[in-house]
């Protein structure tokens, strides 16, 4: 059951040789992005993501793993992946 959004720390994909920037924030978001915009083969990782998502949504999984199997999935299919990792000096 889909409660909240469930944010992470945001993901930039850059997709059509880098025309298009889509940012991703969220165990929901990442599951909308992989279940209608995936823009190629649904292979294996692809297929990890989507249950790492899921998984998540219903707290059977930690958002830092759903985070992970998606950019995981996206490397495997060669898209550009910009990780922003939290400082820790600012906090």
């Amino acid at each position: 059951m889909l409660m909240e959004n469930h944010p992470f720390e945001h993901v930039n994909l850059q997709l059509g040789n880098g025309a298009r920037v889509v940012s991703i924030r969220s165990i929901h978001e990442a599951l909308v992005f992989l279940s209608n915009e995936w823009p190629a083969d649904k292979g294996r990782k692809y297929h990890i993501a989507i249950r790492a998502c899921a998984e998540a949504l219903e707290s059977k999984r930690s958002g830092d793993e759903a985070r992970r199997a998606f950019i995981d999935a996206a490397k495997a299919i060669d898209i550009y992946v910009h990780e922003r990792t939290p400082s820790r000096e600012h906090h």
